[in-house]
């Protein structure tokens, strides 16, 4: 069972708290907690602002996963949703410089997903909203 919090749900635990945490996606097989392979971030800042503010590349696979990447403010992030996060968008930083960005998403197109479009992430409804 893979457990998330809601957008919402962060964000009220980062308003109380004053201070942002990092988040992990597990789940649990036979009463064993196993953590995916991937650190999440919230995508909300102290103030309940989204961390980032710029256009995603966003690449679709046949089998409806979905994997975005975007340079701001001298970071790099990946959002992606799949299997494993139950079809809810979950945000990484990577390591990978502005120059780099271009080698990475040619790396998914290898492994089958198609460039769909350059687009905002919408953090109110928590999707990237376009026609196929």
């Amino acid at each position: 069972m893979l457990e998330l919090l809601s957008s919402a749900e962060k964000k009220q635990k980062i308003i109380k708290t004053k201070k942002l945490e990092n988040y992990f996606l597990a789940e649990i097989i036979n009463g064993q907690i196993n953590y995916l392979p991937c650190r999440a971030i919230d995508m909300f800042d102290s103030n309940g602002l989204p961390i980032v503010n710029s256009t995603f590349s966003v690449y679709e696979h046949p089998e409806g996963k979905r994997w975005a990447i975007t340079h701001d403010n001298g970071k790099t992030y990946v959002m992606f949703r799949n299997e494993n996060t139950r079809g809810k968008y979950v945000l990484q930083e990577i390591n990978c410089r502005s120059h780099e960005v271009a080698a990475k998403a040619l790396e998914k197109e290898a492994k089958g997903y198609v460039h769909e479009i350059d687009i905002e992430f919408n953090y109110k409804t928590m999707e990237f909203y376009f026609i196929n």
